[in-house]
Order: structure tokens, then C-alpha cells, then sequence
């Protein structure tokens, strides 16, 4: 009797300063993939409430709706892709925050056999048919809704242009298909930070949100099989085999997130003149109003030292 009140009231403590805190929305670009562990652990090993702040995610299935969920305030942060953000922040209040893996991820996938693709799958955006025109062969471009590793699966197209090098790959390959893989940098394109975090351009609480995040990342680093195990544990619907290449993808993804959360200035900049010399964004969007901070004072992306860790005790998850 004695224990249970005890715990009674240590769940009632620690309830009473979740709730104290400040809360904020985020939003996930897609549904729960590798991309998304540290997130998970931030959530999981309460890295947030460490910092100040306490934080819901969010799952949706349409990446889109980031913008117009940010933008209305309906979210706080959410993750985006710095191709799309640009063209989003020209004409609405979207801004970005910082890097979350500051290197492209998306590129073209076809079937190893597949020498020179004669048809080209994607999403409908505006920058899908600059990159196509990058490859070879002039293929077509055929617009696409839904799973686009299902369109190339069932040879609805002869290469996809979207996916990820890290998660699409590993899932074609559980599924016997062997693929090849074309990063936009290979043809010329410019680097980039594939996904970051985007805010409201008012938002005040980045600075306990990203010390969270940081520290999440660098646990990923330190301990990859625990994180794993955590993100399973926050996504109990997800089946043995799907997280066993999951698991896979994992282990390429680890060593892709940014470490500083700081923007390359240089990157950026190199990649926003490429947009605006294909016309994607206008001459008149300025660079700097495309963040939430000035991306050649470093003094305005200041985090606090990251603590070291004490070791860790692993935690199991049968896959």
C-alpha cells in the first residue's frame, strides 16, 4: 500500500511539471521512419522537459500540409525539406530553423538492370521537372500520388525521382528488388539540406527545442541500437519485418544528422542562387528572410555546451 502511494504521487509530480511547461506541436514530414529517431528519443527519454518545453508529435501522411499547418499556427515546428521550404517562405510566414540532416536525400531510383530511364516518376512540384532535366536521355516526366517506391515496384515507371536513398532503397531491397541511385549532386545540382526544422516566423521557443534535439542526436550517435529500440517502442504498430529493414536504413542514417544544428552558409546560399537562376523562386526573395536566423552570425544559432553522456544501460527490442 505504502509503494503504490508513493508512486501514485511520484506520477502525480511528475505530471504536474509536464503540465507546468510551456507545450509546443510538431509536425513529422511523413509518417514514422529512421529519419524520425531522434525525435523519438527527445520524446521518449523526456530530453524536452530536460530543456524547458514539453512537445506533442504529430504524424500526418501528407508532407504539404506542413506548410499550411505552420503558417495558421495550427503546429509550432515541423519538419520540412529545404527545396520546398525556399518556395514556401517567398510568399507566406514559413521559416526555417535549422538543419536536421544537412545533406540532399532525395534523388533517382530505378531498377538495377535499368540503364537509362525512358520514363520519370513524381510528385507534382515545382522543382521536380529541374531536376529531371538533369538526367540524360530527356525521359519522361509522369506525375505521381501515393507510395512512389509502389510505382516503381509494379513498373509503372522506369526510375522514380523523390525517395530516399536511406529508406526507399532498403525497402525495395527487403522486398528482393535491387535498385540503383542517383543523388542530384552527381548531376550537377547544388547541396542542400535535405530536411529542417520549420517555424512560424513569431516562434520564440527554438532555443530549449533544438538544445532537446541536439542532445537526442548525439545519443543516436553514441548509443544507434537503444535510440532504435526507443523509436520501435513509440511505434508499437509497426511489424517485425518492416522494422528489420527499418533497422538497416537505420544504420545508414545515423551518421547523416547534423551535429551543430548550424546552417552551412556557403550551402545555402549556393542553393538558393540555383533556385533562382531556374526561376523556381523570384529575383526579389531575399535570402535572409527565408530563416529564422542570420545565416552569417553565428552568434544567432548559439547553443549551450552538450553535456556528456553517462553510460548507457542497453535496451532491449525483439525484432
Amino acid at each position: 500500500m505504502v509503494r503504490k502511494a508513493i508512486l501514485k504521487a511520484l506520477c502525480l509530480f511528475t505530471c504536474s511539471v509536464t503540465c507546468a511547461l510551456p507545450t509546443s506541436t510538431f509536425l513529422l514530414d511523413w509518417w514514422p521512419n529512421p529519419n524520425h529517431v531522434p525525435l523519438f528519443v527527445a520524446q521518449e527519454k523526456k530530453l524536452f522537459e530536460k530543456h524547458g518545453i514539453h512537445v506533442d508529435i504529430l504524424k500526418i501522411n501528407d508532407a504539404p500540409d506542413v506548410v499550411s499547418y505552420v503558417t495558421m499556427k495550427r503546429a509550432d515546428i515541423g519538419l520540412y525539406y529545404m527545396p520546398q521550404a525556399f518556395v514556401a517562405a517567398e510568399k507566406s510566414s514559413l521559416r526555417m530553423l535549422a538543419p536536421y540532416i544537412d545533406q540532399p536525400l532525395q534523388g533517382f531510383l530505378m531498377r538495377e538492370e535499368c540503364a537509362e530511364p525512358k520514363t520519370v516518376g513524381g510528385f507534382p512540384c515545382a522543382l521536380f521537372p529541374h531536376f529531371v532535366e538533369h538526367l540524360s536521355g530527356s525521359p519522361k516526366k509522369i506525375m505521381l500520388h501515393g507510395d512512389l517506391a509502389f510505382n516503381l515496384h509494379a513498373r509503372t515507371v522506369d526510375a522514380v525521382f523523390g525517395v530516399y536513398k536511406n529508406i526507399e532503397v532498403h525497402q525495395l531491397e527487403a522486398q528482393g528488388i535491387k535498385t540503383r541511385f542517383i543523388s542530384p549532386v552527381e548531376l550537377g545540382i547544388p547541396s542542400f539540406s535535405e530536411l529542417v526544422f520549420v517555424v512560424h516566423k513569431d516562434f520564440k521557443k527554438q532555443r530549449p527545442f533544438l538544445a532537446a534535439i541536439r542532445e537526442a542526436i548525439a545519443f543516436c550517435i553514441a548509443y544507434p541500437d537503444e535510440a532504435f529500440a526507443l523509436y520501435a517502442k513509440a511505434n508499437p504498430d509497426k511489424t517485425k519485418n518492416v522494422l528489420k529493414w527499418e533497422k538497416n536504413s537505420w544504420n545508414e542514417t545515423v551518421p547523416l544528422f547534423s551535429r551543430s544544428l548550424i546552417f552551412d552558409a556557403k550551402q545555402a546560399d549556393q542553393f538558393f542562387d540555383w533556385l533562382k537562376t531556374r526561376k523556381i523562386i523570384g529575383n526579389s526573395t531575399v535570402l535572409k528572410e527565408c530563416f529564422t536566423i542570420d545565416l552569417y552570425d553565428a552568434s544567432t544559432q548559439d547553443l549551450p555546451a552538450q553535456e556528456p553522456f553517462a553510460p548507457q544501460q542497453s535496451e532491449q527490442h525483439v525484432l
